[in-house]
């Protein structure tokens, strides 16, 4: 009996860490994704800067700008405690 207890319970263990690596995986794919929305609004942002005749400082806009895309994308890298709800609000302040 104790063979079969062993046995089911390294079955549980090993089903655990599939589905941890599974979540892992996940979640870098939605932090890729989050990033590459934030890199594609950024450079949507600076082209309109750009084109904006009314900005002087184009240089300073487009920092701005910057400097919010960069601190979402390091939140959203920051550490593999994040959940998709927290990748999702990074997000959208870098947007």
């Amino acid at each position: 009996m104790q063979r079969k207890q062993r046995l089911t319970r390294i079955q549980q263990i090993q089903q655990l860490l599939v589905t941890t690596e599974k979540e892992k995986g996940l979640l870098g794919l939605e932090k890729a994704g989050a990033i590459a929305e934030i890199d594609a609004a950024q450079a949507a942002k600076d082209s309109a800067i750009e084109n904006n005749a009314n900005i002087t400082d184009k240089a300073a806009a487009k920092a701005a700008t910057k400097a919010a895309a960069d601190a979402a994308k390091a939140e959203i890298n920051k550490d593999t405690t994040n959940t998709a709800a927290l990748v999702t609000t990074e997000k959208e302040k870098g947007l």
